[in-house]
């Protein structure tokens, strides 16, 4: 572990871990990204514009057992004789 004792921004892929984006995810640009002089600010927006993996997953976890449980309660009962 490297720790740096003097002030200084993240870098993108501290920006990414931050928002739990795995190490092997890439961030995408495009040619005209990849050419500014800028390309730290461009990964940066990228990064913090996204939905966090995580939170996307709970989101997406919390939705589906919500359709479960409608579809559930709007199936007709049936009755045996």
């Amino acid at each position: 572990m490297h720790i740096h004792l003097r002030n200084r921004g993240i870098t993108a892929r501290e920006a990414a871990r931050l928002q739990s984006s795995p190490d092997s995810f890439k961030f995408i640009t495009s040619e005209t990204d990849l050419n500014s002089t800028n390309r730290l600010g461009v990964a940066i927006d990228m990064i913090g514009e996204a939905v966090p993996p995580l939170l996307a997953s709970k989101i997406a976890e919390k939705i589906a057992k919500e359709l479960d449980a409608l579809n559930e309660s709007s199936q007709p009962t049936r009755k045996t004789a």
